[in-house]
């Protein structure tokens, strides 16, 4: 299992450092200090618009099993390693742990 610095207690929040827009119907992000683009596809699309205040990850995950056909088990670990790689890529700020 993959440590995380982010848990689903943690509240997160989009670095101001990205600016995003939707093109064709798919979410495209650009980190504006690294100059690195990124596209997302749906799931992560939806992340990314439920992230547009700081939101608590638990309510994150509670809010995409409303959603989508998931048991929680498996929505938590893709949404945290989703998350973790945001993180990582400095694309999103914890701003509580």
């Amino acid at each position: 299992m993959t440590a995380h610095s982010i848990s689903s207690a943690s509240i997160i929040s989009r670095s101001q450092d990205v600016v995003s827009g939707n093109i064709d119907g798919e979410i495209v992000m650009m980190h504006i200090k690294a100059g690195m683009y990124y596209g997302l596809d749906d799931v992560a699309s939806r992340i990314w618009e439920l992230t547009e205040e700081p939101l608590r990850v638990d309510t994150l995950i509670d809010r995409l099993l409303d959603e989508y056909n998931v048991d929680r088990t498996t929505c938590e670990r893709d949404v945290l390693d989703f998350l973790e790689d945001l993180h990582q890529g400095n694309i999103l700020e914890i701003v509580l742990g």
